[in-house]
């Protein structure tokens, strides 16, 4: 009698334990599996900003091959990603890729991020997980309009004139001629590209589509002066934020730019 009970007890609750098991099995079934998201939406941010840099027009930046300084470069190729692609913000890496790959222009991401994170005036700095995220600022675009700015970078550097226990009148005289002559030599070239493109502007010569080289040719030869690439780019660029001039594309690809109606 009391092993019949015991054999009854034993069945049941193995039953009632495999019972139990099916409903986890099938309740595990039902209940799809959880896929960590953390970091995705990142990813693809990062992606779409891989992709949209690859297609980089080159020839339309002679400015970045033209520059010398790292953070000159950076600087341009913030610039480029958010008033082409707009893509605002890009970390140290994506830059230096952006350099090398598309400009081969060796560049580590070192020497990018020690560049901009020197120069906290130009651009922002926001942190995102374990990099940083360099943004372009005002300050940082007129920075680079003013690169090769007669009036901005080639300022005369001041001699230092040397002292002498016997400092003769003559060569005193000397020094006072080579400072009148660098000042007249500065007031000569103050003129700066933005001057000279708003006054073709209002000289109606916008009035047709051009190009970077068109333009370079025409100040140079009806204005006197002569500016690099490296001087129209960034200024153009400026001057398409004030709305002063408009930009296309040729069939060929390459940018014009026409006064604004």
């Amino acid at each position: 009698m009391q092993e019949a009970a015991f054999n009854r007890a034993l069945d049941l609750l193995t039953h009632s334990h495999q019972d139990l098991t099916s409903n986890q099995v099938e309740k595990n079934r039902k209940q799809p599996p959880k896929i960590k998201t953390s970091g995705k939406s990142e990813n693809k941010d990062q992606n779409d900003a891989h992709s949209a840099l690859s297609s980089i027009d080159t020839t339309q930046h002679p400015g970045i091959k033209a520059a010398t300084k790292v953070l000159d470069r950076a600087l341009m190729v913030l610039q480029i990603a958010r008033t082409e692609f707009q893509v605002d913000g890009l970390s140290n890496t994506d830059i230096a890729k952006v350099l090398t790959e598309k400009f081969r222009i060796r560049t580590s991401k070192d020497a990018v991020g020690m560049a901009l994170s020197g120069a906290t005036d130009l651009v922002n700095r926001n942190k995102q997980g374990l990099k940083y995220i360099y943004q372009i600022m005002g300050p940082g675009e007129d920075h680079l309009a003013h690169i090769g700015d007669p009036s901005t970078s080639d300022r005369p550097i001041p001699s230092k004139k040397k002292t002498t226990k016997s400092a003769k009148p003559k060569s005193s005289r000397k020094d006072s001629t080579a400072t009148t002559k660098s000042k007249k030599t500065s007031g000569a070239r103050r003129v700066g590209p933005k001057k000279v493109l708003e006054s073709l502007i209002s000289e109606g010569y916008f009035s047709k589509p051009r190009q970077i080289a068109e333009i370079i040719e025409h100040i140079q030869h009806k204005k006197a002066v002569k500016f690099k690439a490296t001087d129209m780019s960034p200024t153009l660029v400026r001057l398409l934020r004030e709305e002063k001039l408009e930009r296309t594309k040729n069939e060929s690809g390459s940018y014009q730019y026409v006064a604004k109606s």
